[in-house]
């Protein structure tokens, strides 16, 4: 199965009751929600995405997302993306997203998976969208995910 990633906008509050909200049932989930929904893409690969659209050399300590809660042994995660790279994404013009696309593609992660920028451009369109949303509504940035 992989691993989940969905990225979405909420209130705290609502962020810490993801989890539980799927269980609740798929269709009401995700109209309250309305998640990005990818399988595959952790938080490495996002805080690597950071270091690229901000220029600086990747540091693990400075581009991680921050960690608001694990769930049971840790197969799942709820991080919040921090507002400096929220910003970023949410100022990216077309013309970036193409080119951010072809430099994140050739991460070791995606090569591995033999994704190219085809397959990566949607989740910079994705990732630009709700950093808007989060810029236009006030509202966190989150990524669940879950093995």
């Amino acid at each position: 199965m992989g691993i989940i990633a969905d990225i979405f906008v909420a209130t705290p509050e609502a962020a810490a009751d993801y989890e539980a909200s799927q269980l609740r049932g798929r269709s009401a989930h995700i109209e309250k929600y309305q998640p990005a929904e990818y399988k595959g893409l952790t938080p490495i690969e996002l805080s690597k995405l950071w270091a690229l659209i901000a220029s600086e050399k990747w540091n693990i300590e400075k581009h991680m997302l921050t960690e608001v809660s694990f769930g049971d042994g840790h197969e799942s995660w709820l991080l919040s993306f921090p507002d400096p790279f929220v910003r970023l994404l949410a100022n990216l013009n077309d013309k970036q997203v193409d080119q951010y696309a072809v430099e994140w593609a050739k991460i070791e992660a995606f090569q591995i998976a033999d994704s190219t920028s085809t397959d990566i451009r949607p989740i910079v369109v994705d990732l630009r969208r709700m950093a808007k949303l989060a810029m236009t509504t006030g509202k966190p940035m989150y990524l669940w995910g879950s093995l």
